[in-house]
């Protein structure tokens, strides 16, 4: 019995390891990921649409034909989005953005009506192994990642402020008084927008 247990636990195990290197990412930094983005852009996202692949696959296997089908194109979403900041690149030149559906395919959560920092070629591609992320400025933490992002942009070296961004969401006094003043969120810099703690 415990034998049968063990056979039983090692397929379990087996099965979790396949599905987990389906989408494995390669070890390098953020910086690396945004350095290799041909566009980086703040976008919102319009409409999500679901690329089907049932049929798709079902007569493949019908004819015997393999099908090695490619997320965004054969199946998965297709997004349409608004420019809200161009940071690299040109997202005119992005028609539409592409993923998988997550998890072992590496596909990002795109919903209508969120904004995501957006990181692609110029197929539009986007997965959780680059630099795309959901993003919203909601303070003052949020404009001095922004501007780090630009910076590193315009001069290739400048670390990226990520951390800044972990308090997202967190009531700030300042960012809520420049918007009053009537600031749009994109227009702060940390200069104009001076996080609480630095006051």
């Amino acid at each position: 019995m415990r034998s049968f247990g063990l056979l039983i636990g090692g397929i379990a195990l087996s099965c979790v390891s396949q599905w987990a290197a389906a989408c494995s990412c390669v070890n390098s930094t953020a910086e690396q990921r945004f350095d290799q983005a041909q566009h980086v852009f703040v976008a919102r996202i319009r409409s999500v649409e679901d690329i089907a692949s049932a049929p798709m696959y079902v007569l493949a296997r019908k004819r015997g034909e393999d099908w090695d089908p490619e997320p965004g194109r054969d199946y998965g979403l297709r997004a349409r989005f608004v420019v809200e900041k161009r940071i690299k690149g040109d997202a005119r030149l992005v028609d539409s953005l592409v993923t998988g559906y997550g998890g072992g395919d590496c596909g990002v959560d795109l919903r209508p009506g969120r904004t995501y920092v957006i990181a692609t070629g110029h197929e539009g591609g986007v997965g959780i192994c680059d630099f795309t992320r959901a993003f919203e400025v909601r303070g003052c933490d949020d404009v001095e990642m922004l501007a780090s992002l630009v910076a590193r942009a315009s001069d290739g070296v400048t670390p990226l402020n990520l951390a800044a961004a972990e308090n997202s969401g967190v009531f700030d006094a300042t960012f809520d008084e420049a918007l009053r003043a009537g600031a749009e969120p994109y227009e702060l810099t940390p200069e104009n927008c001076p996080r609480d703690s630095d006051r």
